[in-house]
């Protein structure tokens, strides 16, 4: 398996070090690795407010973001290769 620093680099790299649903650059915290809990397929990077809230919940009020959700959560993108 490889390492979380590695993932998290590959990750990263495809982001551009953004978030990967809102775009945005965080000022003070992390990104989060993002991933599934059933299969542990890395999805991608997300800032924390898209990690907790837009994610985790359905509290993102516009569609165009739930459509970027909805393709970043069907994308079959895996940070583990």
């Amino acid at each position: 398996l490889a390492s979380s620093a590695l993932l998290t680099a590959n990750a990263l790299v495809k982001g551009g070090g953004a978030c990967w649903l809102c775009g945005g650059i965080p000022k003070t915290r992390r990104l989060a690795v993002d991933h599934d809990h059933k299969t542990g397929r890395i999805r991608g990077v997300l800032c924390f407010r898209c990690n907790r809230y837009r994610v985790s919940s359905d509290t993102a009020a516009d569609a165009p973001m739930h459509r970027r959700i909805a393709d970043y959560l069907t994308s079959t993108f895996d940070g583990r290769k």
